[in-house]
């Protein structure tokens, strides 16, 4: 019986030693995806600039000549479905690739949350037109990726 009693507490600490290693190796792959996610975002950081060159002042007729389209949205989706989602998806298992998804949206809000706050200035048409362009934004991601459209709704939502 003694044997037995030690042999199941070195069993537990066995399954608690590779708990704490997955728990590490978990953190480590966390880490180096969000460290990816800097990576892919430097490669569409000439798409940002466009955003801060925007003029948001807008009056009514400008409005209406925007009103129709969007182009930095247009080109950043463009981008980002040619150049990073079809290149990464076949990369990534589909647990790795939906952590990806999450850190790649907190990223974008914070990057999109800088340019706002600190870079745009924009009437009240303008920021009319720009919560439609953000809106188009996290509709276009929440439907391209449905498994994580609750998350990134969450954090891409003005």
């Amino acid at each position: 019986m003694f044997v037995a009693a030690t042999e199941g507490e070195r069993i537990k600490s066995c399954l608690h030693e590779i708990r704490d290693i997955s728990s590490i190796f978990r953190q480590l792959s966390h880490d180096a995806i969000k460290d990816f996610v800097q990576g892919v975002l430097s490669h569409i950081r000439p798409i940002f600039d466009t955003i801060s060159g925007q003029s948001y002042e807008l009056n009514e007729d400008q409005y209406s000549e925007h009103e129709g389209c969007d182009p930095w949205v247009q080109h950043l989706l463009a981008e980002l479905e040619q150049k990073v989602f079809q290149n990464l998806r076949p990369h990534f298992v589909s647990t790795s690739f939906d952590v990806f998804i999450g850190l790649f949206a907190e990223a974008l809000a914070a990057r999109m949350e800088g340019i706002v706050v600190n870079e745009l200035r924009f009437s009240q048409l303008g920021g009319l037109l720009l919560e439609r362009e953000i809106r188009r934004l996290i509709l276009h991601l929440s439907s391209a990726f449905p498994h994580a459209s609750v998350r990134i709704y969450y954090i891409l939502s003005p």
